[in-house]
């Protein structure tokens, strides 16, 4: 358990990773890296979840796992679900928002998903935040990429409307932990309106930090330790973040 009762205190960890999807891993790599992630927290927030045996081998945790994982219009999945432990957690409310269409050969839609979590023993309540932006706006290969304009255009459109998110959860007064895969390397992607509790040099993607697990300035919130997993087949490592709601 992650999870402890004392003096209404509630201590967890969650986690973020990103299952890599491009190329796709073996399903034993997958299966792997998923049941990795749920022996170190009791909340998950995945990326690149879009391939159906991915999704699959998410549905496939034991029954004490539930997982937010909506779809699009169309029936579209969006690859940013989120897992919590249902001894400790109990759902809320969730939800996803587009942050943006796609463009045909240079990135699909990408979103926003959250869920509003209930701690069984105190009764304490988070929203836990999941997200995965468009690539390579930054990217500094040889040869440079496509569309450079169009890729950092949507990239800040989608940085606007997480703020938005953030505050509209701190209005209604949630702690809030935003994680994901935000393709900027080194950079306070949400500005100051946010802790970054990874720092901004994790090391995530090879040398690069990509991958970011930040909260609201709340002070019901508090961070108590944080950490970074290289034992994943995926070639993102996981973040674990140790907090306490009081």
């Amino acid at each position: 358990m992650t999870t402890v009762n004392h003096k209404a205190h509630t201590t967890f960890k969650t986690v973020d990773l990103n299952v890599k999807s491009l190329p796709l891993m073996k399903q034993s790599q997958v299966e792997h890296d998923i049941h990795r992630a749920t022996s170190e927290g009791s909340i998950i927030a995945w990326q690149e979840i879009s391939p159906a045996r991915y999704r699959q081998a998410i549905k496939d945790l034991p029954k004490e796992w539930a997982s937010y994982m909506p779809h699009d219009k169309g029936g579209l999945p969006i690859e940013d679900p989120i897992s919590w432990n249902t001894k400790e957690w109990t759902k809320v409310d969730a939800g996803f928002k587009r942050t943006h269409t796609g463009k045909a050969k240079v990135s699909p839609n990408r979103y926003v998903t959250w869920v509003k979590l209930k701690n069984k023993e105190t009764g304490q309540t988070i929203v836990r935040m999941n997200t995965h932006t468009v690539s390579a706006g930054w990217s500094h290969k040889p040869g440079g990429v496509t569309d450079r304009a169009w890729r950092q255009e949507k990239w800040h459109e989608h940085m606007a409307i997480m703020k938005q998110m953030v505050a509209h959860f701190e209005k209604q007064g949630y702690p809030v932990i935003v994680s994901g895969d935000f393709n900027r390397n080194h950079d306070k992607v949400l500005g100051n309106e946010v802790r970054y509790d990874s720092g901004l040099s994790a090391h995530t993607h090879g040398k690069s930090t990509l991958d970011y697990m930040m909260s609201s300035r709340n002070k019901e919130l508090k961070k108590l330790g944080f950490r970074v997993d290289d034992h994943y087949a995926s070639d993102h490592n996981a973040l674990i973040g140790t907090y306490e709601l009081k």
